[in-house]
């Protein structure tokens, strides 16, 4: 069938449907219109119209879908799992709760609905019950990744290391390129100072997904620990080349370069970090204390009052601590 000639509503939808699944959501989205045109009280092209204008990143729109979805059809969790996506991602934890609670008494099987629950649950600090729902998807699929990757996280926030590290290594078993399990697992294993096995997770991470700036930031993070200076300003230097507009790439690097006394390319990343967002507090922070380091005390206080505006607390204790010279 030739998109061009497609006029009934089976044609449509198929050709709706092949677009979706294929990724190409603005042309899904036409073709799903014309079909609702013909059905509008067809709640599976609702719902699928819908995540069309999720993944466009159109929130209110596919509320509207998936409200109209469900109204003609509540017995679909489908439909509300879909919207409490979409409300998770407007931040409506608790309504996203819902929606997942009620896909869930209809099919109690849901493991995807009782996945996203917890990370709902996790949102609103309800970390006992975010465990419990993750714990239940893994019960009912041992072998879903993505629960035991999420029970990791919090397990690791409740302080259980032990535990935390037995989910990330079982949800990379199960899925050897899972990025989320590789760069948290190699969190885990720097907080616990076992860098060489960190920066071996990162690596991992990063063959996986070369343009992971996560990996390549915790990876220079772990080298500093074990003096690799040379890398680990490789690693910053790969985050600025993926991300030229990443501010706080160029306040890591910034901050190495200034342990290694090069202030003056310290300096530079600092003026870029800033020429990129005029706001960060961070930035006229650290760019004061280099600044002080060169013995340029007038610009370091210009700096930290700056970073005392834009909410960086400590700028004022240096303010107090460097300002008393000016006192006669």
């Amino acid at each position: 069938m030739q998109e061009s000639t497609a006029k009934n509503l089976k044609d449509l939808e198929v050709i709706a449907l092949d677009k979706f699944e294929k990724s190409d959501f603005k042309v899904a989205l036409n073709f799903f219109n014309k079909a609702i045109d013909i059905d509008k009280n067809n709640s599976d092209l609702l719902m699928y119209r819908g995540r069309c204008k999720e993944k466009l990143r159109k929130f209110y729109d596919a509320l509207k879908d998936f409200d109209k979805s469900i109204e003609l059809d509540p017995s679909s969790s489908k439909a509300y799992k879909y919207r409490g996506n979409v409300r998770s991602k407007l931040k409506r934890f608790n309504l996203a709760i819902e929606d997942y609670s009620k896909a869930i008494e209809i099919n109690k099987n849901d493991v995807n609905s009782l996945n996203n629950r917890g990370i709902a649950k996790e949102m609103i600090n309800d970390f006992n019950g975010a465990i419990e729902d993750y714990s239940k998807a893994i019960e009912i699929n041992p072998r879903f990744a993505s629960p035991y990757c999420n029970r990791g996280i919090v397990r690791d926030h409740e302080s259980d290391v032990s535990g935390a590290m037995q989910d990330y290594s079982k949800a990379i078993e199960l899925s050897p390129k899972f990025l989320s399990a590789l760069n948290n697992r190699g969190i885990l294993k720097a907080k616990l100072k076992l860098y060489d096995q960190a920066i071996s997770d990162y690596t991992k991470a990063i063959k996986i997904n070369p343009k992971f700036t996560n990996a390549f930031t915790n990876r220079a993070i772990a080298r500093i620990e074990k003096k690799e200076f040379s890398n680990a300003l490789k690693d910053f230097d790969q985050v600025i080349k993926l991300s030229p507009k990443y501010s706080s790439a160029y306040i890591n690097r910034a901050l190495l370069k200034s342990d290694l006394n090069r202030h003056q390319d310290a300096l530079s990343d600092l003026n870029i970090a800033i020429e990129i967002n005029k706001k960060d507090g961070n930035a006229y922070f650290y760019r004061g204390n280099v600044k002080k380091d060169i013995n340029d005390l007038k610009g370091a206080l210009s700096d930290w009052e700056k970073a005392a505006a834009f909410g960086h607390h400590k700028s004022m204790d240096l303010i107090k601590e460097n300002s008393i010279h000016n006192i006669s």
